[in-house]
């Protein structure tokens, strides 16, 4: 009886080795980059956080920068699951505000809706972990250009 215990013991820590998985779950880091081609614009970002153990998903955070040839300058992001918790551009912090209302404030109108929502779904999701993070073919009208996870 101990001979099977020591041996399940033993699978288990091998499962666990291999996944990278712990009891308590795991971290994650993701860098990715995607473009919104109708809108001109492109995101290079990075998520970290702790998916807990027997979830898909974890409260992580995101940050990082999109280019837009329409606006004066980069802009700065960082987000979590749900929201974005700040911009900056140009020196200006923006708290809080959807990526389609930081272009009209900033004179960019002629933007694909649809497409910059679906690109602001891409950039919170990312922060729920390797199970969030949108991969190519997941999307309608965001590009995936590259996505790297680590855990």
């Amino acid at each position: 009886m101990k001979t099977n215990k020591t041996i399940l013991f033993f699978i288990a820590a091998i499962l666990t080795a291999c996944t990278g998985t712990t009891l308590s779950g795991y971290d994650f880091e993701t860098m990715a980059t995607y473009t919104a081609p109708e809108s001109d614009v492109s995101v290079s970002l990075t998520a970290t956080g702790h998916v807990n153990a027997g979830e898909d998903t974890g409260d992580g955070k995101s940050e990082g920068f999109l280019i837009c040839n329409r606006l004066a300058d980069t802009v700065r992001f960082k987000a979590n699951t749900t929201q974005f918790t700040s911009f900056l551009l140009q020196g200006e912090s923006y708290n809080t505000l959807s990526l389609a209302n930081l272009f009209e404030i900033n004179g960019y109108q002629d933007f694909d809706r649809d497409e910059v929502n679906e690109l602001e779904q891409v950039i919170l999701a990312s922060a729920c972990g390797p199970k969030g993070t949108y991969m190519e073919g997941q999307t309608k009208k965001v590009k995936v250009d590259k996505v790297e996870i680590s855990r």
